[in-house]
């Protein structure tokens, strides 16, 4: 039996870029995979910390497909050292979890200079 992890629909299409689940689709819990196809001249975001800000690209002139492995550990900061701010996730959105009213789910991002978070909080 052969497998690719390109063949079937892709799970997201946008801009010149196709994603498929690869880890979700095998069972996995705690270990996240992703396979992707980038157009040529494409930008996707991804790499942890300061040494990628957070992307790829395809300069080539043929599609580039490539797989991403990444733990599924919570909770999530990301440093976005082009915008100066920070990242935080409590869950990943994609879950599938049930909202908890009273532990909720943090998805915000902070300002790096003072803390504060993007966008201010409402005074409502």
């Amino acid at each position: 039996m052969t497998a690719n992890l390109f063949d079937g629909p892709p799970d997201f299409e946008h801009d010149g870029m196709t994603m498929r689940g690869v880890a979700k689709a095998a069972g996995s819990e705690l270990l996240g995979a992703t396979a992707y196809e980038l157009a040529p001249g494409h930008v996707v975001a991804f790499l942890r910390g300061r040494r990628g800000a957070h992307r790829l690209s395809n300069e080539s002139g043929t599609p580039t497909r490539f797989v991403l492995v990444s733990t599924m550990a919570m909770p999530e900061v990301v440093e976005y050292p082009e915008s100066e701010r920070v990242f935080v996730m409590s869950e990943p959105p994609w879950s599938g979890a049930p909202y908890d009213e009273t532990r909720g789910r943090v998805i915000r991002g902070f300002a790096k200079r003072d803390g504060r978070a993007v966008p201010p909080d409402s005074d409502d």
